[in-house]
């Protein structure tokens, strides 16, 4: 019983914390004041910046968002684990999502904020979970199954475990360069 609850426990965290959803106008991150600039004309600029330092996925021109492809590495770093914090444990897979989402404040000041998340691969962790709990009277569902974003015919689980904000303020700082150039 007290294993049904931890793992029931876990697979909610995961969950909540797979969701990419972020909306727009609640998104945090690093933020910088671009000034009188025309929304426009920041909107343009964070593309060039972004472009410096990832590919791009996604724009949205309505809500002023762009989204970059996710950037994956191999690290046997923390991770956010115990494991990891002890410097023990199998090299982990990350990537990188990078999101600049441009907005008007209240007194026509355009503003930047930029996010970039480093996210851990957990698909072979809830994998795992899910075959400890078969031996139950009903069969298991695997998780990933059930939340997961299925990449290349299979199912894969991402959690954020932190943000690069050294590279929020390179991406920042690069927009407004490109836009001291502009004027």
């Amino acid at each position: 019983m007290r294993n049904k609850i931890i793992l029931s426990m876990l697979s909610i965290l995961f969950i909540v914390g797979c969701s990419q959803d972020i909306t727009p106008s609640a998104m945090p991150g690093s933020r910088a004041v671009l000034g009188k600039v025309s929304t426009d004309k920041a909107f343009a600029a964070a593309k060039q910046a972004l472009k410096q330092f990832y590919k791009i996925e996604s724009i949205d021109n309505e809500q002023l968002v762009i989204r970059s492809q996710p950037t994956e590495y191999v690290s046997k770093g923390n991770g956010g684990t115990l494991a990891g914090s002890l410097g023990t444990g199998a090299p982990k897979t990350y990537r990188k999502l990078a999101t600049i989402k441009i907005r008007q404040s209240a007194d026509g000041q355009t503003i930047a904020i930029v996010r970039v998340d480093i996210q851990r691969r957990d698909t072979e962790m809830m994998r795992t979970f899910a075959y400890q709990r078969q031996a139950e009277d009903r069969p298991s569902e695997i998780p990933t199954e059930q939340s997961g974003v299925k990449m290349g015919g299979r199912y894969e689980v991402w959690s954020t475990v932190s943000r690069d904000y050294n590279q929020e303020r390179a991406i920042l700082s690069t927009l407004k360069q490109i836009l001291g150039k502009k004027k």
